[in-house]
């Protein structure tokens, strides 16, 4: 700080820039709001007037200037600026400055400045577009615009009438999305004409949706899988909930029977083939089933019967007697010569005779040597002994 009567000494007491807050774009002709915050640290108790100014680079004049204050001690103190922008697009250069005058000084001396610039653009108007997909596109005219991650597209566009189109949906995910409903001004199609006049901004409905799929270890028919909007109610179902068992189990009469519905967060759904399920997020359900053997276990019962039956009636076949021999009829009518009798020298017809089989003879065996014997012998005819 230059002190009175051109002397030159080296002081702590001063005032510094220590922010300056503008809008870096501003259009042809429009207000500008500036603020300037200064830091000063002066004596106690010792008023010291401080002026902050502000400076076009270009021209060298004084655009606006804060009326003097006095400060003492330490602080902190913004100063707001109001100016016009200028009538031609540039780069717009200001320098802020801030002065003092400190003890018996009879002029003001700087203290500290800072320049920076601001984009003077022509009067085009800004176009806003709120609620979009995150990193979808939007077509102006001609050209395709990239969405952020924030949902929202800025633009800056010329008075007059401008063509805009928006997705109608979105994949965020594999299983999720979004699906275009309405403008928020209730306009019903993805493209529309505005008429730009002014800076506007314009918000979209997009709904979300998500994707609901049925899974099974065998093949059968899955119904309700795909997309729904978020909160709605989804039903499931499985159709026919008994399939017949592979392979001779099958053949026996095992089937699979539907057991029940299990998410993919492992919450079990109810037993029944039908189950509904709000679709708060994407789910993947798992239809279960179970093996059953009711049918098996009463065929193997029904045969096993028929087994025992069969080798019931063939043990007391081979335990009967055979049947006793039938006397045989001898004559003529049968093939079997016959004798003939004679009465008074005259020969007779045959008289049939009765051939009768010769009766069987039981043996017994001799209990020493167990040669046969004839049943009323009581001496065995080889070793003689008796038995």
């Amino acid at each position: 700080m230059i002190l009175s009567g051109g002397e030159a000494a080296a002081q702590a007491f001063q005032a510094k820039i220590s922010n300056v807050v503008y809008s870096s774009t501003v259009k042809v002709g429009s207000r500008v709001d500036i603020k300037v915050v200064i830091k000063y640290s002066f004596p106690q108790a010792v008023k010291v007037p401080v002026r902050v100014s502000l400076l076009d680079v270009d021209t060298g004049g004084i655009l606006s200037a804060r009326p003097v204050e006095e400060l003492d001690g330490d602080g902190q103190r913004p100063y707001d600026f109001s100016e016009s922008a200028p009538d031609v697009t540039k780069t717009w250069k200001l320098k802020a400055i801030v002065e003092s005058r400190y003890m018996y000084a009879y002029e003001f001396t700087r203290d500290d400045e800072r320049e920076f610039s601001i984009e003077v653009r022509s009067r085009d108007s800004s176009l806003e577009l709120r609620g979009l997909p995150p990193n979808s596109w939007v077509r102006i005219g001609a050209n395709n615009l990239t969405v952020g991650s924030s949902g929202i597209l800025g633009m800056v566009l010329s008075p007059g009438k401008h063509s805009v189109e928006i997705p109608r949906e979105v994949k965020l995910a594999p299983d999720k999305m979004q699906v275009f409903k309405q403008w928020a001004d209730g306009y019903p199609t993805t493209s529309r004409d505005i008429v730009l006049e002014t800076d506007m901004a314009y918000f979209l409905v997009y709904e979300t949706w998500y994707l609901l799929s049925l899974q099974s270890e065998l093949e059968t028919t899955l119904k309700g899988k795909g997309w729904y909007k978020e909160g709605t109610p989804a039903i499931i179902s499985v159709d026919p909930r008994e399939i017949p068992e592979k392979g001779f189990l099958g053949i026996l009469g095992a089937k699979r029977i539907f057991d029940s519905w299990v998410r993919d967060d492992g919450e079990n759904l109810v037993g029944s083939p039908s189950a509904t399920i709000v679709m708060d997020r994407a789910y993947v359900v798992q239809a279960r089933w179970k093996l059953v053997y009711d049918e098996v276990y009463l065929r193997l019962g029904i045969i096993a019967i028929v087994i025992f039956i069969i080798i019931a009636v063939l043990l007391m076949m081979s335990r009967r007697k055979p049947l006793p021999l039938k006397p045989m009829i001898t004559g003529t009518t049968y093939g079997v010569p016959m004798r003939s009798s004679v009465s008074h020298g005259a020969p007779s017809r045959p008289t049939p005779v009765l051939l009768r089989p010769p009766p069987i003879r039981e043996k017994k065996f001799c209990m020493h040597c167990g040669a046969a014997m004839e049943s009323a012998a009581t001496r065995c005819q080889s070793c003689g002994r008796e038995t």
